[in-house]
């Protein structure tokens, strides 16, 4: 029988795959959360998105990236395939179009959740972190405070720096809570950027589901994050993604070097 924790909510995006591993994984623990958030994606909210990327990566990089967006949307919704059903989760689902409202704000009070886990979410703003006695974790696939951001495997690899995951409280600025515990993963011959982007994926959805069980009292030992540290990454250039792909072997070989020696 599942055992429904009444003080964990998930908040994820509507049909996010990662999302639907981390349900799936806590499911195979047998627990179910008592409240799931599910936002949705939006029109508005993908042109202001385009708009802002346009700004950080080029116009031309930004339409790229939105157009592989819609075009992954759209097959999903015409061939009607993977369509998760929460309800298989938790009997507690509300879907918004604001991660941030006021409608989550009254869910997450009034089921008294003290534990959140996000499982791929929007940014979440003060109106939520400040509620009493609550802990809201991410799993971030990259090593903090050096990689904040987004495609920080890939800019991982650019910079030929250590591959991990960081457990970390959240707080108002992207990725610089404390950190909870850090993971390191490790490269093979046979991998590929694809391979050590799912190994990374894999790794966060363990420990975030290890800690929205064990909970905040688990993880005694934290420490802060300085604000000066690390650099905010974006959707990595396709230029730059090119020059990831053709030296990859040689990035490759950098890492099978470097875990050698550290053994």
């Amino acid at each position: 029988m599942d055992n429904i924790d009444k003080k964990l909510a998930v908040f994820t995006k509507n049909q996010s795959p990662y999302g639907y591993k981390y349900l799936e994984l806590l499911l195979t623990k047998k627990v179910k959360p008592s409240l799931i958030v599910v936002e949705k994606t939006t029109l508005l909210k993908r042109y202001k998105m385009a708009k802002y990327l346009s700004k950080k990566i080029g116009l031309i990089d930004a339409i790229r990236y939105n157009w592989g967006f819609w075009s992954s949307i759209f097959l999903k919704f015409f061939t009607k395939k993977n369509k998760i059903d929460y309800k298989k989760y938790c009997s507690n689902i509300i879907f918004v179009n604001n991660i941030n409202s006021i409608t989550v704000v009254n869910q997450l009070e009034n089921n008294k959740i003290e534990k959140v886990a996000l499982a791929h979410s929007s940014i979440i703003q003060k109106k939520i972190l400040e509620i009493k006695n609550l802990w809201v974790i991410n799993a971030h696939p990259a090593i903090l405070p050096k990689f904040r951001g987004v495609d920080v495997v890939k800019w991982s690899l650019f910079f030929k720096y250590q591959l991990g995951v960081t457990l970390h409280i959240v707080s108002p600025k992207v990725d610089t809570g404390a950190i909870l515990k850090q993971e390191n993963v490790t490269v093979t011959e046979s991998d590929t950027i694809k391979l050590i982007e799912d190994k990374t994926v894999t790794k966060s959805i363990e420990m975030l589901v290890e800690a929205s069980i064990l909970g905040s009292s688990h993880y005694t030992d934290k420490f802060e994050q300085s604000l000066d540290e690390g650099t905010q990454f974006y959707l990595m250039p396709f230029s730059i993604l090119k020059q990831l792909n053709s030296n990859f072997e040689l990035i490759k070989k950098h890492y099978l070097r470097e875990q050698n020696y550290g053994t």
